[in-house]
C-alpha cells in the first residue's frame, strides 16, 4: 500500500495536466490593423537580417545591479533573440501550421499572411529586501527595418502584478494593481523617428551593425513598470566611439564600440562587441542600473525542458 500512494499522486498530477490543457480554445477573429501602417524609426541593418536563419536562438545572460528605492539591488537578466514568423493580422507568433500554409501558398498570399520578425525578449529579476521583482519586455520586430509590431510588458512582485500591451498603430493598454492605473489606455505613436528605451539592448546593436552614424531620434521612456508611465517620445541622440575592453567571457582585450544615448539629462551607455554578432557586453542604464554579460549561447532552448536539462552547479 505504501507504494500505491506515490503512484496515485503521479496519476493525479497527470490528470491535472490534462485538465489544465482542456480549456484551450480556438484563436479569436483576426484584428484589422495592417502592418503596413506601423510607424517607427526604420533601420536597414545586417544584424536584423543575417545570422538568424539557423533556427537557433541567441541567449545572453547578465549579472544585474538594479536601481530601486535609492539603492542598487542584485539580480540577473536574460536577453533572447530568435527569428519567427508573425501572423500579420493577429500580431502574434504564427503557429507552425500557419507558417507552413503560408510557405505553401503563392508568394503574394504568403507575404500577406505572415511577416518575418525577430522575437526579442528581455527578462530581469532582482531582490529588494525580502521580496523579488520579475519583469519582462517582449517584442516582435520586423526584420526588414527593425520597427516593433507587437510589445508586451509584465511586472510582478509581492505587492501585485501588471501587464501592458501595444500593437503598433494602437494605444498602449495598461492593466495594473496600482490605484488609478487599473485599466488605462495611453496614446503611443512612434512616428518616423522614435524607438522605445526598452529596445536599446537590441536596437543599439542593429545601429552599430548599420554603421553607427550619429543621429537624432526620439526615445519612448522605459515602460517596464507596474504603473502608468508617460509614453510620449522625448528628443534623444546616439553617438559612438571605438575602444578596447576586457572580454567579460574571457581574459583578453577585445575591440568594442561604446554607444552613448543622451535623452534630456539622462544617459544610457552601452558597450557592444565589434565582431560580426555585436554582442551587448555592458549596459549602464539611465537610472544607474548596470548589466554585465555573464554567458552567451546559441541553442534551441525551447527543446531543453526536461529535468535532465536543468543547469547544474552552486
Amino acid at each position: 500500500m505504501k507504494f500505491l500512494t506515490p503512484l496515485l499522486l503521479i496519476c493525479s498530477l497527470a490528470a491535472s495536466e490534462v485538465t489544465r490543457a482542456q480549456p484551450l480554445v480556438s484563436p479569436p477573429a483576426p484584428v484589422s490593423n495592417p502592418t503596413e501602417a506601423a510607424s517607427g524609426l526604420a533601420l536597414a541593418s545586417p544584424w536584423l537580417r543575417d545570422g538568424w536563419d539557423d533556427g537557433l536562438a541567441e541567449v545572453a545572460e547578465y549579472d544585474l545591479q538594479q536601481f530601486r528605492y535609492g539603492n542598487l539591488h542584485p539580480g540577473s537578466a536574460v536577453m533572447i533573440a530568435v527569428r519567427e514568423s508573425m501572423d500579420a493580422q493577429r500580431r502574434v507568433k504564427a503557429t507552425p501550421a500557419a507558417a507552413a500554409a503560408a510557405a505553401a501558398a503563392a508568394a503574394a498570399a504568403a507575404a500577406a499572411t505572415t511577416v518575418p520578425v525577430l522575437k526579442l525578449h528581455w527578462t530581469r529579476n532582482f531582490q529588494t529586501g525580502v521580496y523579488r521583482y520579475d519583469q519582462s519586455s517582449f517584442q516582435l520586430v520586423r526584420r526588414a527595418n527593425g520597427i516593433p509590431l507587437r510589445w508586451l510588458i509584465t511586472s510582478q512582485e509581492w505587492c501585485g502584478a501588471a501587464g501592458k500591451s501595444w500593437v503598433n498603430g494602437g494605444p498602449l493598454r495598461v492593466s495594473s494593481y496600482f490605484d488609478g492605473h487599473g485599466d488605462v489606455e495611453q496614446p503611443l505613436t512612434l512616428g518616423d523617428n522614435a524607438v522605445p528605451a526598452d529596445s536599446l539592448w537590441w536596437w543599439a546593436r542593429a545601429w552599430v551593425a548599420a554603421g553607427a552614424k550619429p543621429m537624432d531620434l526620439r526615445l519612448v521612456p522605459s515602460q517596464i513598470e507596474a504603473r502608468c508611465v508617460d509614453p510620449t517620445p522625448v528628443p534623444a541622440s546616439i553617438t559612438s566611439k571605438v575602444g578596447q575592453m576586457r572580454d567579460p567571457l574571457g581574459s583578453s582585450e577585445i575591440p568594442v564600440v561604446h554607444v552613448t544615448v543622451q535623452h534630456g539629462t539622462f544617459t544610457d551607455r552601452l558597450t557592444i562587441a565589434a565582431d560580426a554578432r555585436h554582442a551587448l557586453l555592458r549596459w549602464q542604464q539611465a537610472d544607474g542600473s548596470i548589466l554585465v554579460l555573464r554567458d552567451l549561447r546559441r541553442f534551441d532552448y525551447w527543446a531543453k525542458h526536461d529535468p535532465t536539462d536543468r543547469p547544474t552547479g552552486p
